[in-house]
């Protein structure tokens, strides 16, 4: 996978805090029309909110939340 340059990734981010809630909307909507639903552990596992950091020289992208579990 190409890596994106800084334009691009400033752009992913703008469509995702702009659209991301209503992607998420509509895939918990199908997850629970198609009964995939067992836990709530899948429809935990849905976010767009991403910030990119760099980690012993690797670049990873990671829930916003999850940013301080690594502290």
């Amino acid at each position: 996978m190409k890596e994106l340059s800084e334009v691009e990734k400033l752009f992913v981010m703008e469509v995702l805090d702009t659209h991301g809630e209503y992607i998420m909307d509509l895939l918990s909507g199908s997850i629970e029309d198609l009964n995939l639903r067992i836990t709530d552990e899948l429809l935990n596992s849905l976010n767009y909110k991403v910030e990119q950091r760099a980690i012993g020289g690797i670049d990873i992208k990671m829930p916003v939340e999850a940013k301080d579990a690594l502290k």
